[in-house]
């Protein structure tokens, strides 16, 4: 009993530091967001910021950009890009059919089924290249079971979807036009000229006055400029100075949409709401028939390793996930979560939809102690703390372009470079990043720049401790109608590509919520608490497998 109460001692002595801390280095934020735009009265303070905040040397940021633009260049070279749109000759669901390579009465598990699209326009005519963007998904609602299919483009306006048999019985086949290549040309010309169409206003508040102006993650706003850029991370972002207030001044920041790029009327038929997600019909069977016993899990349990792209990353089977290459654990209970956890320190960074498993993991271990979580929930940090078991559990929102209609405090946006920079890391500490869905809107060459820097900044944590755990989550599926210009699936796709790339060979852990959501026939930009169960379930199996390799990849 004494030792115990000595631990929260302890434990409590820990966070009254780590909260001090975290007041003292809002203070030194502060300033040095500031430093930019204020001139500094004190030379001493100049020297002090000099050396407390390095500069990336000029060859490590010709490095960075090299490997920006040949990632930028594979990527978007497979990318349809046309110089004339034409609705009634881009491809139609409608007119379109798919049809199984060979048609027998029944499968086998372990199998791997092929199916051939050919697209026609809507004219009927035959198309002749491919760019489109096709999702393929087997699926029984009897067996609640799920998986995705892989899709080749063969560019002759023909594609091959294949299909791994995960389990028996009667399997449904479902392949949908997502959007057309001439859809997907002018997205990508939109993404990469026009992002400004997602905009920002900083809000600057000084007792009672309050201005507003035009921000951006470049400088493109209306000068003189007030700059933000962070010397650390190297994160830029600039708002127009305003006329009465200074700066330093500068409380929140409000995401709005700019009528920037106005769509013609072909354009608009292109990405109208009824043409997204088409179904294609079959020119045969639409099911199958598969025999045997449901495919075993793999027995290997879930372990961080060399990061490579499979075709298939898993299936559901009675509504529970199944991860190709590991043994996922079940925790049903609050038990069963705490002895997971019990010691472990995880730092959530990203998004609301990990945000959502901070919320999950409260509500199932009833012993985390809400410490912190903000009057804005959107950005503020969310902390919670199980002083009995030692459990830290923190949620914080990535760095700037984060798309919000309400009003939300700058400074809690830290870079994710800084926020992996402060951890010291070891085999308690347990990192997982969601960064993606807040960068659609926005140049491909922004988000993989913004990925390598993450990327080497975690290489370097591993350099401190390599027995540190880190954990990657893709962008899930959420189709959507208003605003399908920032927010497309296809969008989204291509910056899990881009995070493959940049983080292929690895040692990370994977939770594929793209191939999750898919399987799960889920299409809401926060997945359902089926969803969201599986995905933390994923998360303890890393963290609580029997075996792990640290043998870290840099």
């Amino acid at each position: 009993m004494e030792s115990k109460t000595v631990r929260m001692g302890h434990i409590f002595l820990l966070v009254l530091v780590a909260t001090t801390c975290s007041f003292i280095m809002i203070g030194i934020t502060c300033l040095y967001w500031n430093s930019q735009c204020t001139l500094l009265e004190s030379e001493n303070l100049d020297i002090l910021l000099e050396k407390t905040f390095w500069h990336t040397v000029p060859s490590v940021i010709a490095a960075l950009r090299k490997e920006s633009a040949v990632l930028f260049q594979n990527l978007s070279s497979s990318e349809p890009c046309l110089d004339y749109l034409n609705f009634n000759k881009s491809s139609s669901g409608r007119h379109s059919r798919y049809y199984l390579s060979t048609p027998l009465n029944t499968y086998s598990v372990g199998e791997v089924i092929s199916i051939y699209v050919k697209m026609y326009d809507h004219l009927g005519q035959k198309m002749s290249s491919g760019g489109d963007f096709i999702i393929a998904r087997l699926y029984s609602n009897i067996s609640v079971a799920g998986t995705t299919g892989s899709v080749l483009d063969l560019n002759n306006g023909d594609y091959l979807i294949t299909f791994p048999l995960y389990w028996e019985g009667r399997a449904w086949i479902s392949v949908k036009l997502y959007h057309p290549a001439q859809a997907i040309s002018l997205l990508r010309m939109l993404r990469e000229n026009f992002s400004h169409r997602s905009a920002f206003k900083g809000i600057f508040v000084f007792k009672h006055m309050r201005e507003e102006t035009n921000c951006s993650c470049d400088q493109s706003v209306p000068t003189p400029l007030c700059d933000f850029t962070d010397k650390t991370s190297e994160v830029p972002w600039f708002c127009s100075k305003p006329q009465e207030l200074e700066c330093e001044h500068l409380k929140y920041l409000q995401c709005y949409t700019s009528e920037e790029y106005l769509l013609n009327e072909e354009e608009s038929k292109l990405l109208n709401s009824d043409n997204i997600l088409m179904d294609i019909l079959p020119a045969g069977p639409a099911s199958i028939f598969v025999k045997g016993k449901a495919r075993d899990t793999p027995q290997t349990p879930c372990v961080v390793k060399p990061l490579k792209l499979r075709h298939s990353n898993g299936f559901v089977f009675n509504g529970i996930w199944s991860p190709a290459q590991c043994q996922m654990q079940s925790f049903h209970s609050e038990s069963t979560a705490v002895q997971c956890l019990k010691g472990k320190q995880i730092y959530l960074i990203g998004d609301s939809t990990i945000r959502q498993w901070w919320d999950y993991l409260v509500r199932l271990i009833p012993s985390l102690n809400v410490f912190h979580r903000g009057k804005i929930r959107r950005t503020d940090r969310h902390l919670a703390l199980d002083f009995v078991n030692d459990i830290y559990l923190q949620w914080t929102p990535h760095e700037l372009p984060w798309e919000t209609g309400e009003e939300y405090i700058f400074l809690n946006m830290q870079p994710t470079v800084n926020q992996i920079n402060s951890l010291f890391g070891g085999p308690e500490y347990i990192i997982v990043l969601s960064v993606g869905a807040h960068f659609t809107p926005y140049s491909l060459k922004l988000y993989i720049e913004r990925l390598i820097r993450i990327r080497n900044a975690l290489k370097n944590l591993l350099t401190r401790n390599s027995e540190t755990t880190i954990i990657l989550k893709t962008i899930n599926t959420r189709k959507v109608y208003t605003d399908i210009l920032f927010r497309s699936d296809w969008l989204s796709y291509q910056l899990n590509k881009a995070l493959f790339e940049i983080f292929k060979g690895m040692n990370v852990g994977l939770i594929d919520a793209w191939d999750m959501t898919i399987a799960y026939n889920s299409w809401a930009a926060h997945p359902p608490l089926q969803v969201v169960k599986n995905e933390v379930d994923l998360l303890l199996s890393y963290i609580c497998s029997k075996k792990k390799n640290h043998t870290n990849v840099l």
